[in-house]
């Protein structure tokens, strides 16, 4: 089973607002790698300390990225 996929069967179907970026990086069927290489690791932000993606967020670029690739 890849690391993505162990992440995914951790949380389930519920997912906190705040990700952690390996987090989110399973949320996108990625790698932490991959993910902080992708356009979407611009939305890691600092909150308390720690890295964070908002979910709200990362679904909104992912819509983008999708209608993205329609239009082309």
């Amino acid at each position: 089973m890849t690391r993505a996929k162990t992440l995914t069967s951790i949380c389930g179907e519920r997912w906190p607002r705040l990700l952690s970026p390996t987090l989110a990086a399973a949320y996108c069927g990625m790698l932490l790698g991959e993910f902080r290489r992708s356009p979407f690791a611009a939305l890691i932000r600092e909150v308390d300390g720690r890295e964070r993606v908002d979910r709200a967020e990362l679904d909104a670029e992912i819509d983008s990225e999708k209608t993205k690739g329609v239009q082309k």
